[in-house]
């Protein structure tokens, strides 16, 4: 028997999540492919996003997860549901969790994050800022030109 991963997202009529259910759907032809299944998990709504999303999380460490895709939208609500996912020995992939805290977590190696941390994202834009000042004025005139088309007012 293959992998059994378990990806939870957000609804998948959602103009975003539709387009990252598409690509969990196109990862499943592989994965199927070695025996293994890929899961979609979404919320009905977003009224109660963190405690729906760490239900959403029980219910693949109760169906018997591999690994488990998705992000930490509400640490408070989400946070002693991946503490059960490790405690587990489920892999855990985060495509959008940046804390710093993450990097120490202890997690038995079994976390990963495909997007850095924020302190290392921070460091990266300091530089790019003392190194390119125009970069920094480029961006400023995208932001104001932005406004003016989107929301009708000069900056």
């Amino acid at each position: 028997e293959g992998p059994k991963i378990f990806v939870v997202g957000g609804k998948a009529d959602d103009p975003f999540w539709s387009r990252v259910k598409r690509g969990a759907d196109d990862a499943a032809v592989l994965v199927e492919s070695q025996g293994g299944s890929v899961t979609w998990l979404g919320p009905q709504n977003y009224d109660n996003l963190g405690p729906d999303a760490a239900k959403l999380i029980q219910t693949a460490i109760s169906q018997g997860a591999t690994a488990i895709v998705g992000p930490d939208w509400v640490p408070e609500a989400m946070d002693s549901a991946f503490q059960q996912v490790t405690d587990a020995g489920i892999l855990q992939i985060s495509p959008a969790n940046t804390s710093p805290d993450l990097t120490t977590a202890k997690d038995g190696g079994l976390y990963f994050r495909t997007a850095p941390s924020d302190v290392l994202q921070g460091r990266v834009l300091a530089d790019l800022i003392d190194t390119d000042k125009r970069f920094v004025a480029q961006q400023g005139q995208r932001v104001a030109f932005a406004e003016e088309r989107i929301l009708g007012r000069r900056a």
